[in-house]
């Protein structure tokens, strides 16, 4: 979801001083584009949160398939150690047993590292608040600058919609669409 206007056209909005001052529905309207336009940012930060959440989640997963794999072969790996502790100790099969086997341990670790640092970066408690303090300001700004009189009377309004509509892009926007 990319904002459908950029902060420059923010700015170039501000630029009009006889108009803010001289009509309250184009300065609601730049308000509300403004509002607008700060929700779509923080709505584009929310989704690629999202994104790298789902990322993590995914990396996670392999490690931990990878981890019960590296498991299952140390467990068949110990058979041969506990033969060799018995048989051969001394052997180069016997060797090549016990590096195998201390390999496999340090791989296990690393991991199971890798596991604890993709936990520790994911923080799903906070992507959720951020979630909804996200719906509960778009749910606000709908009701102020979408779904209300103000909004109503300021589409009505020819000159203070042309003044605050006067791109296709800014005429995209929920505050210059109509009901």
């Amino acid at each position: 979801m990319k904002p459908a206007f950029t902060r420059n056209t923010i700015l170039l909005l501000l630029l009009f001083p006889l108009a803010i001052h001289a009509n309250p529905l184009i300065r609601y309207g730049q308000s509300c584009l403004i509002e607008e336009q700060q929700l779509n940012e923080v709505a584009f930060k929310i989704q690629n949160h999202q994104q790298n959440f789902l990322q993590s989640q995914q990396v996670r997963l392999k490690l931990k398939q990878q981890l019960e794999q590296l498991n299952i072969q140390l467990t068949q790996l110990n058979t041969g150690m506990e033969d060799c502790e018995t048989d051969t100790p001394n052997s180069q099969y016997c060797h090549r047993t016990r590096e195998q086997y201390q390999r496999l341990n340090q791989r296990i670790d690393e991991v199971k590292q890798s596991i604890q640092d993709q936990e520790a970066t994911q923080s799903a408690y906070q992507y959720e608040l951020d979630r909804k303090d996200y719906e509960n300001k778009r749910q606000k700004f709908k009701q102020r600058c979408y779904r209300s009189n103000q909004h109503y009377a300021f589409i009505q309004d020819s000159e203070a919609y042309s003044q605050v509509c006067h791109s296709e892009a800014l005429k995209k926007t929920q505050t210059c669409s109509f009901l």
